[in-house]
């Protein structure tokens, strides 16, 4: 299987900190190796440009009828524009 290990490290906008800790322990800790040794094929996104990218890219608006999850992506591009 191709997993996608995405790592956002922010808690409450903030990097690194508290919660936004958790992406980079999981990779010190193995999850690629672990994962890997497991028959997965895996790639990594590290910054959050190419999460938004990412999340623009896979969206369906047929999935998303009311319009939440591309609200949710422009709110997501207007912070890391600024």
């Amino acid at each position: 299987m191709h997993v996608d290990i995405i790592q956002v490290p922010y808690d409450s906008g903030h990097r690194e900190e508290r919660q936004g800790r958790g992406p980079a322990r999981f990779m010190a800790a193995g999850i690629v190796d672990a994962l890997r040794s497991d028959g997965h094929y895996l790639s990594t996104i590290k910054d959050h440009f190419t999460l938004a990218a990412c999340t623009v890219a896979s969206y369906d608006p047929s999935e998303d009828p009311e319009g939440r999850v591309a609200e949710a992506g422009i709110q997501l591009l207007r912070q890391i524009v600024g």
